[in-house]
C-alpha cells in the first residue's frame, strides 16, 4: 500500500489484466485463484492461456460459472 492509500504490486496488476481479459458480463480469475477454491460450490470454464500485458508468460484464465 502506498502513503497515499493507493494499492500497488503484481497481484494488482494481475487482477487488472485478468479483468481486462473477461468477456462483457463475464468473471475471469487465474489459475492460482481457482485454486484456492477447489472443493467449494464454485464451479469454474477453462477459457485458455492468455498473455497478460506487462506480466511475463501466458497465464491459463477461467471463468466463473453460476
Amino acid at each position: 500500500m502506498r502513503e497515499d492509500g493507493d494499492v500497488a504490486g503484481l497481484a494488482v496488476n494481475l487482477a487488472a489484466r485478468v479483468e481486462q481479459a473477461a468477456k462483457d458480463g463475464s468473471t475471469y480469475v487465474s489459475s492460482t485463484v481457482r485454486d484456492l477454491l477447489l472443493g467449494g460450490n464454485q464451479s469454474f470454464e477453462d477459457r485458455g492461456e492468455h498473455a497478460l500485458k506487462g506480466i511475463a508468460g501466458a497465464w491459463r484464465l477461467y471463468e466463473l460459472a453460476g
